[in-house]
């Protein structure tokens, strides 16, 4: 088994890491809460609602045995807080690619677009190493190209979400759409 799933599976690691993970959590939830940064609830939300999805996909793939493998022995309450508490920090970070591109690139979302197949590699080269160090296996039908597509929908669900919330929460109007396709 690997180090950090020992980390991870005993009752000290597991504390630490809940801890560690509601530290992240709540400051990450008083930097959306600044005054002055209005667009930074939205993020935050968008990243909260993620947190639990990803959640709810590890639940899911482990129930399912889709991810068999040593990533099971880790409690659940250390998986929610991994993927909701401290998630929810990582995802705002990533939305601060995006909310910067927003800011920076006319197409915002096409160079977003651009980032994301970047890691269609990451994914083909990272789950094997994964796999080899016997985090988890694919079981019951699941292959690395579901892993590949589930990685895209993982990485495209903050940002539209971010953007739908924004648009929503504070009436911000689209950006102009007047680019030919």
């Amino acid at each position: 088994m690997a180090p950090e799933i020992q980390f991870l599976s005993s009752p000290s690691g597991s504390v630490m890491v809940v801890a560690v993970s509601f530290l992240i959590f709540g400051l990450t939830a008083v930097w959306a809460t600044r005054a002055g940064h209005a667009d930074r609830r939205p993020a935050f939300l968008s990243a909260f609602v993620c947190g639990f999805v990803v959640a709810g996909m590890d639940i899911v793939a482990i129930l399912a045995g889709w991810w068999p493998g040593s990533w099971t022995s880790v409690p659940v309450v250390t998986i929610v807080a991994l993927c909701v508490l401290a998630g929810t920090g990582g995802f705002a970070l990533w939305l601060g690619v995006y909310r910067v591109l927003e800011r920076r690139a006319r197409h915002p979302l096409r160079v977003y677009g651009l980032i994301v197949l970047l890691f269609i590699p990451v994914v083909l080269i990272a789950d094997p190493l994964q796999i080899q160090r016997g985090w988890f296996e694919f079981g019951g039908g699941y292959t690395i190209w579901m892993d590949v597509l589930l990685g895209q929908a993982v990485m495209w669900l903050p940002v539209m979400l971010y953007v739908w919330l924004r648009k929503r929460m504070l009436q911000v109007p689209e950006r102009d759409r007047t680019v030919a396709s």
